[in-house]
């Protein structure tokens, strides 16, 4: 879907994983893409990659802090995020109206990234539950609302499956088995278009 929509693709928080972009080059490696993390070394790591494996003109590079993103109003086709946001040092909701911001009108947002359920977290012992939601309240949003106060009013979210944090290898994991629990993420990818 993301190739489909065809113009200018800003992959964010491309992380050491690449996000999408991946995908995206293996299924036209002449996409036009800006592979973006907050992290230089990470993108200095994916240009030397890139230039050795892909002959292509249309991939460029940039480190930035995507709560903050350089760019003018209304000049991205497709923003796509294989779980940047979701693991935003900012604020996640910041992101959101930023990569709206940037979007062109009818420009689409494929983001993925996973949380645990409500009820999930209800199951779990209470002094368990008070102390996740203490340290890390940020696995239990799906940022559904986040995204329709961005700005975005058609969204289609697609549950992809699921995690456990005993198959992992995470800070989130880590406190999990500090407090004897395992956690079941929910994995989405959501399609919202500007």
């Amino acid at each position: 879907r993301i190739n489909g929509h065809g113009g200018l693709i800003l992959e964010t928080g491309a992380g050491p994983g690449g996000g999408f972009m991946p995908s995206i080059l293996k299924n036209n490696h002449d996409a036009a893409i800006i592979i973006n993390d907050l992290s230089p070394t990470v993108v200095r790591e994916w240009k030397r990659f890139l230039d050795r494996e892909l002959d292509s003109l249309n991939i460029y590079y940039a480190a930035f802090d995507f709560c903050d993103i350089p760019f003018y109003d209304n000049c991205i086709d497709v923003v796509s995020d294989g779980g940047g946001i979701g693991n935003a040092e900012g604020s996640k909701g910041k992101a959101l109206k930023e990569v709206y911001r940037v979007l062109k009108p009818g420009g689409m947002l494929v983001t993925s990234t996973g949380f645990v359920t409500k009820e999930t977290l209800a199951a779990l012992p209470e002094p368990i539950q008070k102390e996740l939601m203490q340290k890390r309240p940020d696995v239990f949003e799906d940022l559904y609302e986040k995204t329709i106060l961005a700005g975005f009013k058609k969204i289609e979210s697609v549950i992809v499956g699921g995690w456990n944090t005993d198959d992992d290898d995470s800070t989130i994991a880590d406190l999990a088995r500090s407090l004897g629990v395992n956690l079941k993420f929910t994995s989405y990818i959501r399609y919202c278009v500007k």
